[in-house]
């Protein structure tokens, strides 16, 4: 609903100055009446945002019809509440409001697609690299190989810009973690690659170190 003049509030960071929606300032941008450079989708959806809440709040009030649901399902429960309708011609002019169907009452079956939600962050190929130079696990001449033997092996996929471990890929971390913790763990990676640079710098002996992994491995068996 609109506000009332004297009430006090925030000064907008954008405020339009003109009726034009998105469609409308699309047309004028593509008609070079506007010459404006890196326009995409994302800014016309934000614009569009920022238009029809800002038009709204200038418009008389307008009907809107909520309905609160209790879901139970699988001995859990949730609450939703749901605008159905919006009557008016501030919502019919700028569509402020996001109108979502009538849930069915009752009890029924449903066919629900389970999706799981990462524990942790999802990387870009460029993330995962500056994790591994943080962590100071493997060599700038090996990042890319690294990357690639995971997406040629079939352990990871990516979507979106973002790397998803396969069903296969967490089949087989989680088989070594539980047999070679030890051996592929990101601390046990770092020190073997200070001993490297040890014997490259001539300060190890590199037969004492591979004797002590061979006894290592010899454990294993």
């Amino acid at each position: 609903y609109a506000r009332k003049w004297g009430e006090a509030g925030a000064h907008e960071c954008i405020r339009p100055t003109r009726p034009w929606d998105k469609d409308l300032l699309s047309r004028l941008i593509k008609e070079g009446v506007f010459y404006v450079e890196g326009m995409e989708y994302k800014h016309f959806a934000l614009y569009d945002l920022i238009f029809r809440r800002f038009m709204a709040s200038l418009s008389p009030k307008f009907d809107v019809h909520i309905k609160n649901y209790v879901i139970e399902y699988n001995g859990k429960k949730m609450e939703e509440e749901r605008i159905v309708n919006a009557i008016g011609i501030s919502y019919e002019l700028y569509r402020s409001v996001s109108i979502k169907k009538e849930l069915p009452i009752g009890k029924m079956k449903i066919k629900a697609d389970i999706k799981e939600i990462p524990k942790m962050p999802l990387f870009t190929q460029s993330e995962v690299i500056s994790k591994m130079k943080e962590k100071g696990i493997g060599r700038p001449s090996t990042y890319a190989t690294i990357i690639e033997k995971l997406f040629m092996r079939n352990y990871i996929t990516e979507k979106n810009g973002k790397l998803f471990p396969t069903k296969m890929g967490k089949e087989v971390f989680n088989y070594l973690n539980k047999n070679y913790g030890k051996f592929i763990s990101e601390e046990r990676t770092r020190i073997l690659q200070k001993e490297m640079d040890m014997v490259e710098n001539g300060k190890e002996d590199y037969l004492k170190i591979l004797d002590r992994i061979y006894k290592e491995i010899r454990e294993i068996e």
